[in-house]
């Protein structure tokens, strides 16, 4: 029965990566610049670099703005400087999850996912690998995580109905068929948000 579960719910991880996946906007193709690489060679010839005489009494040394301590810095400055945590966000972990889901990343979808006491139910002896790797060859689990990935789309930029201090977030999806899917999401101590049911 935990078995089940366990494969229950890395469908429904899987249906989260999914939802986020394709709710992201594509990126724009980079445009050539300068110090991209050419991608054909011409037979142009190249014209010569130009020869500058100095003597060293000529050239300036290059002077550095004074360094400011990280004391000084904005927070803005050094919270851009390294990325956000998507779990520390409802519309971000619901995106991210969806995104795990959709890319079938079942191990990370997990971790990152699933209460902090799910660990703790895998049956004895299993790895949370060898789970993923039975819901992905279950027909069962490929529906389950199909219509979790269903959910968390139809949840993205809904307002949840919080509770517990603001600690749960319940939101109420409406899948393709129909039929509609109760999600609740709570936030861990750490602050980082995961699926309590889905």
């Amino acid at each position: 029965m935990r078995t089940k579960t366990l494969l229950l719910f890395f469908v429904v991880l899987a249906v989260l990566v999914a939802i986020w996946v394709f709710t992201q906007p594509k990126e724009p193709v980079a445009e050539k610049s300068a110090d991209a690489p050419a991608t054909a060679k011409s037979d142009a010839p190249k014209p010569a670099a130009p020869v500058i005489s100095a003597t060293p009494a000529q050239v300036e040394k290059p002077t550095l703005p004074p360094v400011q301590s990280s004391a000084s810095q904005p927070a803005a400055v050094e919270a851009s400087a390294t990325p956000a945590e998507p779990r520390a966000n409802l519309d971000t972990a619901i995106a991210e999850a969806a995104r795990l889901l959709e890319a079938r990343d079942f191990v990370t979808l997990f971790k990152e996912f699933a209460p902090p006491e799910a660990a703790d139910h895998l049956p004895q002896g299993m790895t949370i690998e060898q789970l993923a790797q039975m819901a992905q060859a279950d027909p069962g689990a490929q529906a389950g995580m199909q219509q979790s990935l269903d959910a968390l789309r139809s949840i993205q930029g809904q307002t949840p109905t919080m509770g517990d201090n603001d600690n749960t977030a319940t939101y109420q999806a409406n899948l393709p068929d129909g039929s509609t899917k109760k999600v609740i999401l709570k936030k861990a101590d750490t602050g980082l948000w995961y699926i309590e049911d889905m």
